[in-house]
């Protein structure tokens, strides 16, 4: 990666050598700037040498014989960031490929770009997970702290699995985030809920049992989603005694996510970053991850709101 200079006098400090990260190809100004005219993404070598030179001066960067090219590419992306103009921050990301294909961050940031087909994107999915496959320590994503590269991993995985099951690959889907949640258990994207909602579509009981299982539980901070869901488990394996008694569970922990499964309540918008789990965003959340799967399940919706009538008569 680059950093800041620390002492002028010295070789500059940002500079890692390409022995170092074999990806950081070093490079010399002139190099750099014959891979953004070749890429097309600058008319001529005046405006793509002035770019580099810009990206060295918004980061404080001193100049130097060769630059690693990948974290050039990095900073490059950065400064449209900082911005936060959309068509920037495209257009930025397309420079940094240009600089270096190996840029993960590039792809992800291309992924959002709205006018994409679902098999476009899954691509884009694939190469940005093949970018930060080269740069990371997978094992790493089994800590609870993660790095923003670790998130933004993560995040691409669940990206992937999302465009798979809405182009009809759903099995893919499924083993996508089996094995997003095997590399991160700490469930860092809700990895839980999304299945959750999934495998009853799939009418696969036996890996919504092994979700279930596997669902951290929590004395101290319950989670409504895997109260809800082992209610369902339990109703459509017909264990209708054990059903009734994880709904009384799930409702004293948060009665609004039965309300939202029932009615079929749309959340209104993403809504805070963190919620109680016993309030209404939480669970017009929790609805948008595991309602589909209740209204999968025949008769489940309608069984859960008699349970709900006859405990309030």
């Amino acid at each position: 990666m680059i950093h800041r200079s620390a002492d002028s006098d010295s070789e500059p400090a940002f500079i890692v050598r390409a022995e170092d990260n074999p990806l950081d190809t070093m490079l010399t100004l002139s190099e750099l700037v014959d891979r953004l005219v070749t890429s097309n993404v600058f008319p001529n070598r005046d405006t793509a040498e002035e770019h580099i030179t810009h990206v060295l001066d918004y980061h404080h960067l001193p100049r130097a014989d060769r630059y690693p090219s990948l974290s050039l590419a990095n900073l490059s992306v950065l400064e449209a960031l900082d911005y936060g103009d959309p068509k920037d921050v495209a257009d930025d990301a397309r420079i940094a490929l240009a600089i270096s294909p190996d840029c993960a961050l590039a792809w992800f940031l291309l992924v959002e770009e709205p006018s994409l087909t679902l098999s476009e994107k899954r691509v884009r999915y694939v190469r940005t997970l093949e970018a930060y496959e080269q740069l990371l320590d997978l094992g790493s994503l089994t800590e609870e702290v993660l790095s923003c590269d670790d998130r933004q991993y993560l995040r691409a995985r669940t990206g992937l699995a999302l465009c798979l099951w809405d182009e009809g690959r759903k099995t893919e889907a499924v083993s996508t985030l089996w094995e997003t949640l095997r590399l991160n258990p700490w469930d860092y994207n809700g990895v839980r809920g999304i299945l959750a909602g999934w495998l009853p579509q799939l009418d696969d009981d036996a890996q919504l049992g092994q979700l279930v299982r596997e669902w951290p539980v929590s004395k101290e901070d319950p989670d409504p989603k895997r109260t809800y869901t082992e209610t369902l488990l339990y109703f459509r394996l017909g264990d209708y005694a054990a059903a009734r008694a994880a709904l009384d569970k799930a409702y004293k922990q948060n009665p609004h996510v039965l309300d939202a499964i029932v009615n079929n309540d749309e959340p209104d918008d993403d809504g805070p970053p963190a919620v109680a789990a016993s309030s209404v965003p939480y669970a017009e959340s929790a609805n948008s991850y595991i309602g589909a799967g209740w209204r999968h399940t025949t008769g489940a919706a309608a069984w859960a709101l008699r349970w709900l009538q006859e405990r309030s008569a």
